[in-house]
């Protein structure tokens, strides 16, 4: 069995992708936007990062965020965003007074107001 955090890496993609074909086959199109520009954002800011000064001091997985390639950068950006989808959807099923509501992505209505 592998490192724990590789499978919850690799889980949490698994999880957060196949909610993204659900919604896609669903035709529930707000989702998959905010879906397809988080993934895009994910992996832009894991490549920038990269290139700092501080990309030879972030290792994951005993490499250097520096010295990952191309595939290991997008890996890391699809699973990071993965994540924070999944701890969202924790969120959601918790907080059922939709206090942190925000609007449909691309339109669509304003959050309640405090």
């Amino acid at each position: 069995m592998g490192d724990p955090a590789v499978l919850a890496f690799i889980g949490a993609l698994v999880y957060s992708l196949i909610n993204f074909v659900a919604y896609l086959l669903a035709g529930n199109w707000s989702p998959v936007k905010k879906m397809l520009t988080a993934y895009v954002v994910g992996v832009a800011i894991v490549a920038l990062v990269a290139e700092t000064q501080w990309g030879a001091s972030l290792v994951f997985f005993d490499v250097a965020l520096s010295d990952a390639n191309v595939a290991e950068k997008i890996i890391l950006g699809l699973s990071a965003t993965s994540i924070f989808n999944a701890f969202t959807d924790i969120r959601k099923a918790i907080d059922n007074t939709d206090t942190a509501r925000v609007p449909t992505f691309g339109g669509g209505g304003e959050p309640p107001s405090a």
